[in-house]
């Protein structure tokens, strides 16, 4: 029975050696009932941006609907799991309870998942140090990772576990219509938000952001192409030639549809705001930036009225 240990074990080298390389294989792999349409094209270089540990600011701004937060859950667990050294994961989303959504997510896969535990051991609430809904220490393989869930505006910075500062933290919707009502709120939560990219760890600290833009001033309105950040936009479609980013998830007639259903009830800016990752004003605008025109010429001013 020796040479079917040795063919088992050699099997599970070769998955695990397919999961430090493969995203998208990691995550069908530990989390296959997520998975129930095929995955469009844009989630490889979704896939390869989330990869490269090279990125240490990424932004990623795609439709509602459309996987981006999947991605960064199975990233999460992969960066626990694969990168070296003691882990702190801070995962936040507009609201505490969103954030929390996105930890049980984790949680679940760490104790019910058959295909994780096979492949890494148990890890989950009986062997954790913290297993709470908001907050859970818990070692996979050799290293310690700690996992915390908190809202947007919650202070970020200064968390510390022994001596391993934020790792990861992981920003998934950060706006929503309550917290950009004013522009003094969206300023405190754009500075706490700054804050926490002030405390990542200088050996291997990623922040990554995951949205859609609600209003100018909102934090992922401000990220979008600023200096030291790569940053991605995905629209649901081109309104002009009609191609889908994913037609098996959204069709360019359910899309055009849901647009004529939200401008009948005086949301048109919704459409654009969750769905093409645009900023429109929510009195429907009439101007699109290519409507201006600019004058390119001088004035030179002389004596008295003279100019």
């Amino acid at each position: 029975m020796l040479w079917l240990f040795y063919y088992m074990n050699e099997q599970r080298l070769d998955i695990l050696r397919k999961c430090k390389k493969e995203l998208g294989y990691f995550g069908k792999l530990i989390s296959p009932q997520t998975f129930y349409l095929n995955s469009p094209e844009f989630h490889k270089e979704v896939d390869d941006l989330l990869m490269d540990r090279s990125i240490v600011q990424l932004m990623i701004e795609a439709p509602r609907g459309t996987g981006k937060s999947t991605k960064c859950v199975h990233f999460a667990l992969h960066h626990a799991i694969f990168d070296e050294g003691d882990k702190v994961i801070v995962i936040q989303s507009k609201t505490r309870r969103e954030a929390i959504r996105r930890l049980t997510k984790i949680k679940d896969v760490i104790e019910y998942g058959e295909t994780f535990r096979s492949l890494f051991g148990y890890c989950g609430e009986q062997v954790a140090t913290y297993w709470r809904e908001d907050y859970i220490k818990t070692k996979i393989g050799a290293y310690t990772v700690t996992m915390i869930a908190v809202g947007t505006g919650q202070q970020v910075r200064g968390i510390l576990e022994g001596d391993t500062r934020i790792t990861l933290y992981y920003n998934d919707d950060p706006d929503d219509e309550d917290n950009t009502k004013s522009k003094e709120g969206m300023e405190d939560n754009f500075s706490k938000f700054l804050g926490g990219i002030a405390g990542l760890d200088r050996r291997m600290g990623r922040v990554i952001v995951v949205g859609t833009p609600i209003t100018e001033g909102c934090i992922v309105a401000r990220v979008r192409d600023a200096a030291g950040w790569i940053t991605r936009n995905y629209a649901a479609c081109d309104e002009d030639t009609k191609e889908c980013l994913w037609e098996e998830m959204y069709s360019y007639q359910w899309l055009m549809d849901k647009k004529k259903e939200l401008d009948e009830q005086g949301m048109l800016w919704k459409f654009y705001s969750e769905y093409m990752c645009q900023l429109r004003g929510r009195d429907d605008q009439v101007f699109k930036n290519e409507d201006f025109r600019y004058w390119d010429g001088s004035f030179q001013k002389g004596l008295g009225n003279e100019h």
